[in-house]
């Protein structure tokens, strides 16, 4: 990340992007990101405005804008939604996304950071961050969620045999094994925006599970976006595998660092994700993020 030193300090913090900023938004996301188009970032927004009314979250900023001297140099969208803990008391997940901060000021970029941070969220998560912010996260309290990829191949895999007393079930609204009302919801929403939903049934426990459908090269992958899980997984990936092969899918990421990986599978090194507030490392859970929403 170069720094100039001679930039201006952040004089007057971040605001909040809403109605009135979202021009200055789009100016600089277009600016940091070139490669994407006005009508992605244009959906992006209208997405995240819609995420935030389904959890009832209208009040809060969907990202901020830095501004130092007299301009906006820096910008970061926010995805929030909600997670129910055992008690069933609620708790804000927010995903940090697409952060941009024009070069000569990027000696600002911690300072923006720490400000976002200072939210009383409980939950942040910070997928495929450049190699610069993934240098600057763990400072902040972040941890390391993977440093890569696990790849399954469905063919070998689906000939192995289930453990007794676990089956995969397709997701239906309507029916099927029991789940708490909010991780039904969750599969429901996600369906509907084409992921893939199921349900991982080991003995007498239900777990949702929801997968991304990615290409790579012309071969379908599926994703695993949210998993209660991630040593329930790999342990059933058998049943998994056969699923995802019934549904004309080859592959399967899940992702992970190299320990995670059982004899049979392989590990492709690819950028990191972070979070930081109270989650395991063994819980998969990028659901209503910029995955989902904005693709990746």
């Amino acid at each position: 990340m170069d720094v100039d030193a001679t930039a201006p300090r952040l004089s007057s913090g971040l605001r909040a992007i809403d109605r009135a900023a979202m021009p200055d938004a789009m100016a600089l996301l277009l600016r940091g990101f070139p490669k994407q188009e006005r009508s992605f970032w244009a959906r992006g927004l209208a997405e995240i405005e819609r995420l935030h009314a389904h959890f009832d979250q209208g009040d809060a900023p969907i990202g901020y804008l830095m501004r130092a001297g007299d301009r906006d140099v820096g910008v970061l969208l926010t995805f929030r939604s909600l997670r129910r803990r055992a008690d069933g008391s609620h708790y804000s997940v927010v995903n940090l996304s697409s952060w941009y901060v024009d070069p000569n000021f990027r000696l600002l970029a911690p300072m923006m950071l720490r400000s976002v941070l200072a939210e009383s969220s409980s939950l942040f998560i910070d997928l495929l961050p450049s190699h610069a912010v993934a240098q600057l996260n763990p400072h902040f309290g972040f941890k390391l969620w993977n440093d890569g990829m696990m790849i399954v191949a469905s063919l070998p895999w689906a000939a192995m045999p289930t453990r007794p007393g676990v089956k995969i079930v397709a997701f239906d609204d309507n029916s099927g094994p029991a789940l708490q009302p909010q991780d039904r919801h969750l599969l429901a929403w996600h369906a509907s925006k084409g992921c893939l939903a199921a349900i991982l049934c080991e003995d007498d426990r239900s777990q949702p599970l929801l997968f991304r459908m990615i290409r790579r090269k012309g071969m379908p992958f599926a994703h695993l976006i949210y998993a209660d899980s991630r040593i329930a997984v790999t342990r059933n990936l058998a049943p998994i595998m056969r699923y995802l092969l019934a549904r004309g899918i080859f592959m399967l990421c899940i992702d992970a660092i190299r320990s995670d990986c059982p004899l049979g599978t392989l590990f492709w090194r690819t950028r990191k994700n972070f979070w930081k507030g109270e989650m395991q490392r063994d819980r998969i859970d990028y659901a209503y993020s910029e995955l989902v929403l904005l693709g990746g």
